[in-house]
Formats: structure tokens, C-alpha cells, sequence
């Protein structure tokens, strides 16, 4: 009788966002990260409130709510079958406050995959530093009502640059999105396609660098003019700027994660599989 003899390396695990080093990792989809209270002691459930989202980086730097009347919801079955956490057109958010690691001084980069309710409130999904309209920061925006996606970084004096994805956007349709800013090195990119590589208003990103919290889901907690009205499904911070493949990579893990293949371009090395390592 003949022995087949099966090599045990022939087989590629599947690649996730755990090969990265990542400041800040939430996945919505893990129900073992959300919890409904600051204190995380119960899972959140569906229609109950998110007052935890543990961070998957390594770094512990969970996002909290300690009012109830400011906690997003869980929702089970956000997209295809996987977990998201909901912010409504009331105030939602929840806070970082081990927040050093994200101040911004020349490289960022951000990772969102999402989508809005309302597309013409500026729906901020995540806010560093700008806890009133004059600090220095940088905040992340589903900026629906001109159809674009924006990193946008604010000097002290108030001015701001930015760099946008100027692409169609619908009520309630998930986008895979990511920035970076490394130096004069910038690039937009929506369902993996690069839109802009330059920076808007000014001619270079401006350093900036603060002590105040990252909040996610909101831009000013005062007011609710701007803050994230929709789903989030997943948000990563580096503070470095990983190559264009892992970019890529990330594109074609939440692709497949989530069932959003069509979003991507013919012609991304991730269209029809998804990566493996």
C-alpha cells in the first residue's frame, strides 16, 4: 500500500492585522472586545450599549465610555453576518486616554473600514487633540457631504490641510479607507484604489503634536454637530507608515473578512483571494 506523505508547510495561514505592529487595533467583529459598560465585566450583546472596546493591539489602549447616555450600541449582524458597533445622531463616544502614541509629529496612519447614516453631517470617526475648534490635532472624517473621505490636520492658528478621497459616497455603504502622512510622503486610498498623494491647502502636512484624548466617534464632545453618525467595523492607528503591500494586504483581509470584493479594483493582488502569510 502506497503512503502519501503530506507536507505540513504546504498549507498558508490566513494573513490578519496581528502580523502588524499596531498602536491601536478595535475589531467590532471580536464580541470579546466589546463590553457594555467602561468597567468590562458583561459582552455586549445585540441592541445593548458599547461602554468598552478593548483594544486588539497589544498596547491595551481600550476605548471607554463611562455615561450611558453617551455609549454607541452593539449590532450582531452589521455586515455580512459580522459584529459592528453603532453610533447614533445623538452623541456617541468613546475615548483613548493613553494618548501619547498618537500624536501626530511626521508619520501617521490610519485604517477604517465603515460606513454612514447620515450623509451630510461630517461624521468624524476618530479625533485627536481637537477638543475645542482651535487645538492642534488631526482627526479622520467621513466627510459624506462632499462625497470625501479625509485625514485633516489642524495647526495651532486654526488652519488645516488635508488628505481627501474624492469619491462617490452613499448612506449606509461600507468603504475600506486608509491615510498616511509620512513627511512630504501622503496618500489617500478608498476601496483600494489611491485617490490623492498630495495634501490639500498646503504645500506640507503640518507637525502637530498635543496631550489630549483620542476620541473615537466624536470631533468635540460638546457638541454633536460633527460626530459619527453610522457604523464602525474597524479602526487602526500605526505611527508608522507601513509599505504599499501591507496596505494592500490589510485592503484584501477586510475585503474577504467582510465580503466586500466587489468594492476592490480589477487589477488588486487581493481581488480574488484573500492574503495569506
Amino acid at each position: 500500500m502506497s503512503v502519501i506523505h503530506i507536507n505540513p508547510y504546504s498549507f498558508s495561514a490566513p494573513w490578519t492585522p496581528a502580523e502588524i505592529t499596531t498602536a491601536l487595533w478595535l475589531d467590532a467583529a471580536d464580541q470579546t472586545t466589546l463590553f457594555t459598560t467602561d468597567a468590562g465585566s458583561t459582552q455586549s450583546t445585540n441592541g445593548t450599549e458599547v461602554g468598552r472596546w478593548n483594544d486588539k493591539s497589544g498596547n491595551a489602549r481600550n476605548a471607554t465610555q463611562a455615561t450611558s447616555a453617551n455609549r454607541p450600541s452593539c449590532l450582531t449582524n452589521a455586515l455580512n453576518g459580522r459584529q459592528g458597533v453603532q453610533f447614533s445622531s445623538n452623541a456617541r463616544w468613546l475615548e483613548v486616554t493613553n494618548e501619547s502614541p498618537f500624536d501626530f509629529t511626521s508619520t501617521l496612519y490610519t485604517f477604517a473600514v465603515c460606513s454612514v447614516s447620515n450623509v451630510t453631517n461630517s461624521n468624524v470617526l476618530v479625533n485627536k487633540g481637537r477638543s475645542t475648534f482651535n487645538n492642534t490635532g488631526w482627526y479622520l472624517a467621513v466627510s459624506a457631504s462632499a462625497s470625501a473621505l479625509a485625514l485633516i490636520g489642524i495647526t495651532s492658528n486654526g488652519s488645516w490641510s488635508s488628505v481627501d478621497i474624492n469619491a462617490s459616497l452613499s448612506a449606509n455603504t461600507p468603504i475600506i479607507m486608509s491615510h498616511e502622512v509620512n513627511g512630504s510622503t501622503v496618500r489617500a486610498r478608498g476601496n483600494g484604489t489611491t485617490y490623492q498623494t498630495a495634501v490639500n491647502n498646503k504645500a506640507a502636512w503640518a507637525a502637530t503634536a498635543n496631550n489630549d484624548t483620542l476620541l473615537v466617534g466624536a470631533y468635540v464632545t460638546s457638541s454633536n454637530t460633527a460626530n459619527f453618525e453610522g457604523l464602525a467595523h474597524q479602526i487602526i492607528v500605526m505611527s508608522s507608515v507601513p509599505s504599499l503591500s501591507t496596505i494592500e494586504k490589510l485592503e484584501g483581509w477586510a475585503a474577504h473578512y467582510y465580503g466586500l470584493t466587489a468594492n476592490l479594483p480589477i487589477g488588486h493582488p487581493y481581488k480574488s483571494a484573500a492574503p495569506t502569510i
